[in-house]
């Protein structure tokens, strides 16, 4: 089976943001030297960076501040989860980790959840990939930082330092 790869044609290739564009119109934003700053996509109701960035870490309690380069806002398309069994026997449903991907606000006082995802189905032996779509905007005006927390449930079968996160994300103007 061909697959095709399709690549945006550029339609604004200036410093200001374009007004009225359509969906699936590219800009490339430019600062004031004329340097490319970066490549974005109009989605219809905002710019996205064209370009995916992702965080990856090894799995422990992850701390990520949301500064974001020129932009203020993220984009959170996807976070990931790679569990390796260290330890002999299975999780199950009393044995296992839950790892949370959380907002942190500006005041620092609660987070919030915006996933989690378990390693119930971790058999021994194996490694379990553990995905889930977020699809969702924060700002770093109302949010300081991203957190992913992980928590065990009863005896877990697998260390999870030998593991890994990944979080997909865009820019978003």
């Amino acid at each position: 089976m061909s697959q095709k790869i399709i690549i945006p044609s550029l339609n604004y290739d200036q410093q200001s943001m374009p007004t009225n564009p359509s969906i699936g119109q590219v800009w490339r934003e430019r600062d004031s030297s004329n340097n490319v700053i970066e490549t974005w996509f109009w989605n219809g109701t905002v710019w996205l960076s064209l370009q995916i960035f992702s965080l990856n870490s090894n799995i422990s309690d992850l701390y990520i501040p949301l500064i974001t380069h020129n932009s203020t806002q993220i984009l959170i398309t996807k976070f990931i989860v790679l569990s390796i069994s260290s330890l002999s026997g299975d999780n199950d449903a009393s044995n296992f980790y839950t790892y949370s991907l959380r907002t942190v606000p500006l005041n620092g006082l609660s987070e919030t959840i915006i996933s989690s995802l378990t390693s119930q189905a971790l058999v021994d032996g194996q490694r379990l990939v553990l995905s889930t779509a977020v699809n969702n905007v924060y700002s770093s005006t109302a949010v300081s930082s991203l957190i992913v927390r992980t928590i065990a449930t009863g005896s877990p079968k697998e260390v999870p330092s030998q593991g890994s996160l990944l979080i997909l994300f865009r820019l978003v103007r």
